[in-house]
């Protein structure tokens, strides 16, 4: 018989049928009762293919403080946030459809929708200045 793990840093109160797959560094996956697989690195876990799928029934959570893409990003459903939006660079934003604005102004240039005025005004066909 060979020996072929280290007992010192074997997953310890396993139930049972619970197996896991472990390194000296402290690293493992883990399948636990109830369906569920753990997986646990001290850097970074890394997958690589040339399409990944994610199938949930109910969510993904991504507990993080930041997610970074390197490419587009294309959404079929509702986006909702709540930390505001921004963006810089590139060509800007572009809105095909309507846009509702709720207990908000739309600026553009420190131009605000709501409260602009407009100097030169004139009576009947004549137009106005521009919006201040």
């Amino acid at each position: 018989a060979i020996a072929v793990d280290d007992r010192r840093n074997r997953k310890k109160n396993l139930a049972p049928g619970e197996v896991a797959l472990y390194t000296d560094e402290g690293d493992y996956i883990l399948f636990k009762r109830g369906r569920n697989i753990e997986v646990v690195a001290g850097m970074k876990v890394k997958v690589t293919a040339p399409e990944v799928e994610v199938i949930a029934a109910t969510k993904v959570r991504l507990a993080t403080p930041l997610v970074e893409m390197t490419g587009a990003l294309n959404v079929t459903g509702l986006i909702t946030g709540q930390g505001g939006l921004a963006i810089s660079g590139g060509t800007g934003a572009s809105v095909n459809g309507d846009v509702a604005v709720t207990g908000g102004n739309v600026t553009a240039d420190g131009i605000g929708l709501k409260t602009h005025v407009h100097g030169g005004v004139q009576t009947g066909s004549g137009t106005t200045g521009v919006p201040q």
